[in-house]
């Protein structure tokens, strides 16, 4: 049974950055916003790679919403 969602994580940049890149190992990402504006982005497990439509400076505030879909399925884990 697949799962659908967003996630919005809102970043502060520490350094000039032209893009952004999240840990994202499993999830299928289909769709990136910026600020509210669609970006280019490529799922290349285990990374997210997100361009920014324009270089932004360190400092700047930025609200990143990602849309996904994940294949659930059972994992050991430490903490339960």
């Amino acid at each position: 049974r697949r799962v659908f969602g967003t996630v919005g994580i809102d970043l502060l940049l520490t350094e000039d950055r032209s893009a952004i890149t999240l840990d994202a190992t499993d999830p299928l990402v289909s769709e990136v916003t910026v600020d509210g504006a669609s970006v280019a982005f490529l799922n290349d497990a285990p990374e997210l790679r997100i361009e920014l439509a324009q270089p932004a400076a360190a400092g700047t505030t930025l609200r990143v919403e990602i849309v996904y879909a994940v294949d659930p399925r059972p994992s050991n884990s430490p903490v339960g």
